[in-house]
């Protein structure tokens, strides 16, 4: 069996995570495709590997940021870079790819989500590469401003950083719980999980972003009596 006769619903902001080789990249492959030729879709997979459709040359009104009073795309990119990564200083001329991978993949994204308009669906495949813990939970707050702004937001994540932020989100009443739908793949089965507005929920199945848990549980043990997990 597999899990491609389950149907799937989207939210404002919707999370995909689970075993590797579940189909989850190619589920959001899938659901782009089945999009209406009229929606206006992006899908960012990783730094140069993504697809721009651009409509417009200046960001809405409701993702600008609120240090950079001009709307133009690229000064609206760099504002937000410099909230992704403050300790960062950048120039006219540098070279994004010298900067590291993460803050290149980050450049990538930023502008995928500051071309979009309300309605529009932006699929990014795991925005956590190459970024440290803080930068994760930073790119999540924009993603959700972005989703409240009425962008159709669709995110698969192996982190549990990135999960944890979205829980907090929720928590903060930065987006409601019936705008988010969150996805757990098996192979032969696909989990809605259900996040409540205080960011917690009541089902948390094994293989769940459980794997910290499991380690630190282990590092409580003395070598060799430590349960027997499966890593």
């Amino acid at each position: 069996m597999s899990n491609k006769h389950i149907k799937l619903e989207l939210g404002k902001f919707t999370l995909f995570t689970g075993l590797n080789g579940t189909g989850k990249t190619q589920r959001m492959d899938d659901i782009l495709k089945s999009l209406p030729e009229d929606v206006h879709t992006n899908f960012v997979h990783s730094p140069r590997r993504h697809t721009y459709n651009i409509g417009h040359d200046h960001v809405i009104d409701a993702l600008c940021h609120p240090a950079q009073s001009d709307s133009i795309i690229e000064k609206q990119v760099t504002a937000w870079l410099h909230e992704l990564f403050p300790h960062i200083s950048t120039k006219d001329g540098d070279e994004i790819c010298k900067l590291g991978y993460g803050y290149d993949s980050a450049y990538y994204l930023l502008w995928a989500v500051l071309i979009a308009s309300p309605g529009d669906y932006l699929f990014i495949n795991t925005p956590e590469l190459g970024l440290h813990e803080q930068a994760q939970v930073r790119v999540v707050n924009f993603l959700v401003k972005a989703a409240k702004a009425g962008i159709n937001i669709v995110v698969e994540t192996q982190s549990f950083i990135t999960f944890d932020a979205l829980r907090v989100q929720l928590r903060d009443a930065n987006i409601e719980p019936e705008d988010v739908n969150v996805y757990f793949f098996m192979p032969d089965d696909i989990w809605q999980m259900f996040v409540n507005k205080d960011g917690r929920m009541n089902n948390w199945p094994i293989n769940f972003f459980d794997g910290i848990d499991n380690l630190l549980t282990r590092l409580m043990y003395p070598r060799g009596q430590d349960p027997d997990y499966d890593q």
